[in-house]
């Protein structure tokens, strides 16, 4: 058994995440979008794939998306959902040295947006090591997140 190298895993990747670019940029604009949902992966989160089909899933059941895609400063993060006015944010988090950044966007987010819902959807493992307030949700498994978006 032989392992993917880097660069294989990267050009792997990168023909994933063009296929779902290109799904999600053949989808309608929704006319009358049911909800304006803004997703973003927090500073040093890179790993965008299961952002992108959140995307590919948000925009197939009619919800507008503003998609701001991975490595979002905390202030960038802030003045979009103040310019956006979303109805939900969603963030992915993969990387486990994370948890003290994720938990000053939670902070920051519900100091200057007490009543935007966020959703992070990472591992059980990390469900732990999150302080949330009370808009905020974590979703561990992709299942869930599809019900949530229907």
């Amino acid at each position: 058994m032989s392992e993917l190298t880097v660069s294989q895993e990267h050009f792997v990747t990168s023909l994933v995440k063009q296929k779902i670019l290109s799904a999600t940029d053949s989808l309608p604009q929704p006319s009358n979008p049911s909800e304006k949902w803004l997703l973003y992966l927090p500073k040093g989160e890179i790993h965008d794939i299961g952002l992108l089909i959140a995307h590919y899933a948000l925009k197939q059941k009619g919800n507008e998306v503003i998609y701001l895609g991975k490595d979002v400063e905390k202030v960038n993060l802030l003045e979009a959902i103040k310019s956006v006015r979303p109805c939900r944010a969603l963030s992915f988090v993969v990387k486990h040295s994370q948890e003290d950044l994720v938990n000053k966007y939670l902070t920051a987010i519900d100091d200057k947006h007490k009543d935007l819902p966020c959703i992070i959807c990472c591992d059980q493992a990390y469900k732990e090591k999150l302080k949330l307030f009370n808009n905020q949700e974590i979703i561990s498994c992709f299942e869930d997140f599809l019900k949530r978006v229907q």
